[in-house]
């Protein structure tokens, strides 16, 4: 498997400076909340992913912040930004993630996405339900139960 983990120590990364959905977060916070990970290699990545490891499901980034310091125990892993430099790379990237969810023994592997067509589409097209509709985001919900081998 070409899925890594970004090295907490690493304080800067151009490539997090490519989010399409949340720009605005800066790597030190990222790091704060949960690993990130990216598939292929550190310079050239396929695909990246930003998660947050909580005890629930957020509705919005102020709730996954107040979420992650309730102190209680983490079970869902959160994903709250992807996207992809190549063809397939965000749907690769997604089943690691969520192989690793299981690895991990997570109960919850949940999306934290824009309420855009192209998410939605993703999401579905990926095996996601849609969990819940936020005022601005939406949850989807991945499968935890088997281990994905499909490419």
């Amino acid at each position: 498997m070409m899925f890594s983990k970004l090295d907490e120590r690493i304080d800067d990364w151009k490539r997090i400076d490519d989010d399409p959905v949340r720009p605005e977060l800066r790597l030190t916070w990222r790091h704060s909340v949960g690993p990130i990970f990216y598939r292929g290699s550190f310079d050239d990545p396929e695909a990246i992913v930003c998660t947050a490891l909580l005890p629930g499901i957020p509705k919005s980034v102020q709730h996954l912040i107040d979420l992650k310091y309730t102190r209680q125990e983490e079970t869902v892993v959160c994903a709250y930004t992807v996207w992809s430099y190549k063809p397939r790379g965000g749907r690769k990237i997604i089943f690691d993630l969520r192989d690793w969810a299981i690895d991990n023994n997570y109960e919850k592997l949940v999306t934290l996405s824009p309420q855009t067509d192209m998410a939605h589409k993703f999401h579905i097209n990926n095996g996601a339900w849609l969990l819940r509709e936020n005022q601005d985001t939406r949850n989807y919900e991945y499968d935890l139960l088997q281990k994905s081998f499909i490419f």
